[in-house]
């Protein structure tokens, strides 16, 4: 709601502001209550078209509280960075992995927290909203199952036909670890916080729902950044920044759930932030894990046998 008032510097009525808004007279009316109480939005009461009528602005306060927001969100972007750029020297990509954390964040959270219609935020950071159910063109659930699939057949036959002696086939070895550590986790937290998906109707503050709930964090977004991460680091090392184009692959799956009101914007980001750290570890361990597992024949590959 701060947000559309922002930007309309000389306020909005009741009408105009709820249809921007998309809530119902008494849910307005409640948070405008609450906003004005808090003194962080003037009302000023005049007349208009013969009768009266009533404009909100955003007051002095209320635009210093958004800008400070807003410095909290840039700053949780630049913690995560920090966090995932740890002990990254040995493998020279520091700078390039904080660019990549920060630029990620910043075109998702100017996607899905600052749309074209504001919002009465909840949940985590106070930026979960419901976006209208969308299931068309590139945005079909097919489309992400397809996604998906691709994904996991891309790293399987790639680290199977390569090998770990091959630099992509160690990648895709990377990858797969990546993929199966995150996926294990992002479920078991699925199962522990069990909360409400945007479908059900219930806002984004109903945690703990038991087996009814398994909207935090999004398993898929978690999928595609564990997958996408080990490729990037390692590429991006050898001087290959087009490879940050990867990033796109749980950028377009985060939203595509964001519109099939599968999961809420901070699902998105934990899944995301879950399956980059993975991929962070594991491109930081000279031989997969699987590959350790598995019979000593992965390292050659499948390519050298035939």
């Amino acid at each position: 709601m701060l947000t559309s008032l922002l930007t309309h510097f000389e306020g909005l009525p009741f009408g105009p502001l709820k249809e921007l808004c998309g809530l119902t007279d008494a849910n307005l009316a409640r948070h405008l209550q609450v906003l004005e109480e808090a003194k962080l939005v003037d009302v000023a009461r005049g007349s208009g078209l013969k009768r009266p009528q009533t404009t909100y602005r955003v007051s002095p306060q209320g635009r210093k509280r958004c800008l400070e927001h807003v410095a909290v969100l840039e700053q949780v972007v630049l913690d995560a960075a920090a966090a995932i750029a740890v002990d990254s020297d040995s493998k020279g990509n520091q700078a390039v992995g904080c660019s990549g954390v920060s630029a990620f964040a910043t075109v998702f959270l100017l996607l899905t927290v600052v749309p074209d219609r504001a919002f009465a935020g909840g949940g985590l950071f106070g930026i979960d909203h419901e976006w209208a159910y969308d299931n068309s063109g590139i945005w079909k659930r097919s489309n992400q199952l397809e996604l998906e699939y691709g994904v996991i057949a891309t790293e399987a036959v790639g680290a199977l036909w390569l090998g770990n002696d091959d630099p992509l086939g160690h990648e895709f070895w990377q990858s797969i670890d990546s993929s199966a550590v995150s996926s294990v986790a992002a479920q078991a937290l699925k199962y522990i916080f069990s909360r409400a998906r945007p479908s059900q109707g219930k806002g984004p503050d109903k945690w703990f729902q038991g087996g009814r709930g398994q909207s935090f964090p999004s398993g898929e977004v978690t999928l595609q950044a564990g997958f996408v991460t080990p490729i990037i680091l390692d590429e991006a090392a050898r001087g290959h920044p087009w490879i940050w184009a990867l990033e796109l692959l749980p950028l377009y799956d985060g939203i595509g759930r964001l519109k099939q009101q599968a999961h809420w914007q901070s699902d998105v980001l934990a899944g995301w932030a879950l399956g980059t750290a993975s991929g962070y570890w594991a491109a930081h361990r000279d031989t997969p894990l699987s590959v350790q597992i598995l019979p000593g024949g992965v390292s050659v590959g499948l390519q050298k046998r035939f």
